[in-house]
């Protein structure tokens, strides 16, 4: 059988990492089809998943990064991409207004979800 110019894509969440949009070729070419191919299992787009954007209804999302581990001009792209630590919070509206300041927090609110450095997050034992 020949080689087909249709490819399907299923791209990562960019604020939980789960399962994202889906994405395929619609330009039935070689050319199109190997950039479809090129996005599966990747972060494609800052559009949050399905449960990550019932949940910033009513939570924002903290995303812990190392800034020492990071490339120094990460905040500059489009898709910004820090070092994630893996560790995810999710915070009550209500909460996050009354614990964060500044330009975090209106970010935070605007965005519903913001950066926050390596150990603020304080793990209970």
């Amino acid at each position: 059988m020949g080689k087909t110019n249709l490819e399907v894509a299923l791209a990562k969440c960019f604020y939980c990492g789960g399962d994202g949009e889906i994405y395929l070729n619609t330009k039935l070419t070689p050319l199109h089809a190997a950039h479809v191919k090129d996005m599966h299992g990747k972060v494609c787009s800052m559009t949050p998943c399905n449960a990550c954007k019932d949940k910033m209804q009513d939570y924002v999302l903290l995303i812990e990064i190392d800034n020492s581990l990071s490339e120094p001009d990460w905040h500059q792209h489009n898709l910004p991409d820090p070092y994630r630590t893996g560790r995810l919070l999710w915070m009550k509206e209500e909460a996050f207004k009354c614990t964060i300041t500044g330009p975090c927090l209106e970010f935070g609110l605007k965005h519903r979800f913001t950066f926050i450095n390596v150990g603020i997050i304080k793990e209970n034992k």
